[in-house]
């Protein structure tokens, strides 16, 4: 990446049965290479006021340095199969960006170019079809 600074913010709302890291648990989680895990940001990211939209985020850039890609994945689990009458885990308005706010630059990608070399050739051979 070529951001100094990574940083990640999400809006939050939830509500379980109060049963703090027993029950119903929510995690943030991200991962450069999700094949070999996931790991989960600290805890004081985790900490969410019940019933009411919070902004929450974090600084990623000490575990993010030097990686060109990473994902970012929101967990909730019920861990059992009582008293889940409750709302659970909303998220949105997930931003990553640096320092600023600026989210970093999205490279285009060359399967674009594959494509519409594709379909320029596609609309040739048609066009011929039509002249015969």
């Amino acid at each position: 990446s070529s951001a100094t600074e990574v940083h990640f913010q999400f809006a939050s709302w939830l509500q379980t049965e109060n049963a703090p890291n027993e029950f119903d648990v929510a995690h943030v989680g991200y991962s450069t290479a999700p094949i070999f895990g996931w790991h989960y940001l600290p805890p004081d990211i985790q900490t969410f006021e019940q019933g009411q939209w919070n902004l929450l985020g974090a600084d990623l850039t000490s575990v993010l340095a030097g990686e060109a890609h990473a994902q970012i994945c929101f967990t909730f689990d019920t861990v059992d199969n009582m008293f889940n009458t409750y709302e659970g885990w909303y998220v949105d308005d997930v931003m990553v960006h640096d320092g600023n706010g600026t989210p970093p630059p999205i490279p285009e990608p060359s399967t674009l170019l594959l494509l519409g070399s594709g379909l320029i050739g596609l609309g040739a051979v048609t066009r011929r079809r039509f002249r015969k």
